[in-house]
């Protein structure tokens, strides 16, 4: 006997379905993600065609669940206008209850000298191929809401798609014109073959009567165009386009077979011939990194290869996918932190991240999107290191190398550049190349807006490590300590002048918060023995040496390291030893005077940095939890 199946849907789509087994209540959930040209008052069951749900159900399953049960595209099945849903093991047939609409007739009308198509009782186009499609006829349609299918008006709207837009949830992988390059999208088939199957979800609306049917959009890509206009940067694919019948075989006129097309705008004509007059007169409709921020075109990224985020679209949601795993860390998204943090003293430069990238490897993950699990197993960050070539060389960006993985075992490399681990565009901190805290000098080495494109700038000058080591290291480990001092996870659930510094000798989780935390201040300067980057600090360690005799204090050395992890300090200071002060039974006796002297109102870093952090201009607002022992001391 049949079943019916109910929908978990609004009555106006409410339908009967029945099924081939027997004796079970079959309950289908519509899949509320597609809202792709969709209305409050109408459903996708309602504006799509049994062959546009087809392709529909290829981005996305077109129903949820069965009896709570989740659906993948591949449990959906359509033969002979009717839709098969697997429900374990079991198959159900939804009947032509479902009152799909029916494809709309065209009918090509002259009156006067003006042609036009109009939606008609019977299709009459006189011609027996698609030429049609490739002129710019106007359209009279009754039906509401329905968009022409005149080819530069379906190539306008997916050209104008963007982020996390209706189409974009409806197939979250793909990539909008303005957010990838053209030389890159010739080379992505995946990308490509969105935008032939959107073309075709567009054309499967109509009834094209005696021609044969559209079952394939072939999109070839041929080069690209790329120049720099003045301040404009241009770019676009150059295709051919076909139409294919079942058999593959073609249903255009050779001319427009063999025709040429660049992508690009002229007076809201998106498919224009490749010709002279067109190359010269396009509005670029792919990405162009000056288009997003103005960076004087020194950050036109002209790698001739698929990047990471234009092989996938890792901004959809307006996320990151780059996290950061640390139980000790409240959000993940540390990227955003450190580049557009609500205090300039958190803004970190590009080395001050690439080391955080690089000293805590093995807490970052790029994540695989649900919506991607099924062709990608993981991303793997590889390697890490700044970049030069762009933003006049100002050691204002990180390079980044992740392996994909796929399912089948695949494994291909693509570069990520950090502009582009999320979608605003934010530039790092430039680098402070003064011994001093005020946040506000000009006294600075980074790129800014203002530098022609054409030139590499080097740093005047650089903090001198040993200068560094006495005047800047002392405050900024003080500053470490705010962060981390009432932090009471790291310390057993108590704050840190209640906890004993002989548990803190063995308190990994401490230290390594207490280095990250320290290193990424440091590389906010740019310390060296010379303006030649082989002479700069690229790493620091930290000895623990033990416990002091002043109660809760512990003794440590550092030490600044270049590339080759030798020590740019002298003998002297390479043998000082620090004292970190603040565990339970520590003498505040100082720190109280220093309170008094000085006026300070709060020992929290939001009092340092607040007000354009001119509190933290002046060191001895910073409670000095770090104080050097005297060799003479006992």
């Amino acid at each position: 006997m049949l079943k019916k199946i109910a929908f978990l849907a609004p009555i106006s789509i409410m339908t009967v379905i029945t099924t081939l087994s027997c004796n079970h209540s079959v309950k289908l959930a519509k899949n509320e993600k597609i809202v792709y040209k969709t209305t409050q008052n109408n459903s996708i069951y309602e504006i799509f065609t049994f062959d546009q749900l087809k392709i529909i159900n290829d981005f996305q399953p077109i129903f949820s669940k069965v009896n709570n049960q989740l659906l993948k595209s591949s449990d959906i099945t359509f033969k002979n206008n009717d839709i098969y849903i697997k429900n374990k093991y079991r198959l159900s047939r939804i009947t032509p209850n479902i009152r799909f609409p029916k494809k709309i007739k065209l009918e090509l009308k002259k009156k006067n000298d003006f042609v036009y198509i109009e939606e008609s009782n019977k299709s009459n186009l006189d011609t027996d191929q698609y030429q049609f499609l490739f002129k710019n006829y106007d359209y009279i349609f009754k039906t509401e809401n329905i968009d022409w299918p005149g080819i530069n008006n379906i190539f306008s709207r997916i050209a104008k798609s963007a982020l996390n837009d209706d189409l974009n949830i409806l197939i979250p992988n793909f990539i909008p014109p303005s957010w990838i390059r053209a030389k890159a999208w010739i080379k992505n088939n995946e990308q490509i073959e969105y935008w032939e199957k959107l073309i075709l979800l567009e054309l499967k609306r109509f009834d094209f009567g005696e021609l044969n049917s559209i079952e394939k959009v072939k999109i070839t890509p041929v080069s690209y165009i790329e120049k720099l206009e003045g301040k404009v940067l241009k770019n676009a694919p150059v295709i051919k386009i076909d139409f294919l019948d079942k058999d593959n075989k073609s249903l255009l006129p050779n001319e427009i077979r063999q025709q040429e097309w660049i992508i690009g705008n002229i007076d809201n004509l998106f498919l224009l011939p490749n010709n002279v007059q067109n190359r010269q007169k396009f509005q670029s409709l792919f990405k162009d990194y000056n288009s997003k921020s103005d960076f004087n075109h020194t950050l036109d990224i002209d790698d001739d290869q698929i990047l990471f985020n234009e092989y996938i679209n890792p901004y959809f949601g307006d996320i990151t996918i780059l996290k950061y795993r640390n139980k000790y860390t409240l959000n993940d998204n540390q990227y955003e932190l450190y580049v557009n943090p609500q205090y300039n003293f958190n803004h970190a430069t590009a080395r001050s991240f690439a080391w955080f990238l690089k000293n805590q490897y093995s807490n970052f993950e790029i994540s695989v999107p649900q919506w991607r699990k099924n062709i990608d197993a993981k991303y793997t960050l590889k390697n890490v290191k700044i970049n030069n070539k762009y933003l006049n060389g100002t050691q204002s960006l990180i390079e980044l190398d992740v392996e994909v993985t796929r399912i089948n075992g695949t494994k291909k490399m693509y570069k990520w550049y950090s502009i582009d681990i999320n979608a605003h565009y934010h530039t790092f901190a430039q680098y402070k190349t003064s011994a001093d805290f005020d946040w506000n000098s000009n006294l600075v080495y980074g790129w800014n807006e203002n530098i022609d494109k054409d030139i590499k700038i080097k740093p005047k000058e650089v903090v001198d490590p040993n200068v560094f080591y006495e005047k800047i290291l002392p405050k900024l480990m003080s500053i470490q300590i705010y962060r981390l001092k009432n932090y009471l996870a790291l310390f057993n659930n108590r704050p840190m002048d209640k906890y004993e510094a002989h548990l803190a000798l063995k308190n990994s989780d401490f230290w390594e918060q207490f280095k990250t935390k320290l290193g990424i201040d440091i590389f906010k300067y740019l310390v060296g023995t010379s303006i030649q980057e082989k002479d700069w600090v690229d790493d620091f360690a930290i000895q623990i040496i033990g416990l002091d005799n002043q109660a809760g204090s512990i003794l440590v050395r550092v030490d600044l390291l270049d590339k080759d992890k030798n020590s740019l300090l002298n003998t002297q200071n390479r043998t000082k030893i620090l004292r970190i002060g603040g565990f339970n039974g520590y003498d505040f006796k100082l720190i109280n005077e220093q309170i008094a002297k000085y006026n300070i109102e709060e020992i929290n870093l939001e009092y340092l940095i607040k007000n354009r952090a001119l509190k933290l201009k002046n060191p001895n607002n910073i409670v000095d939890f770090i104080t050097w022992k005297d060799k003479y001391e006992n």
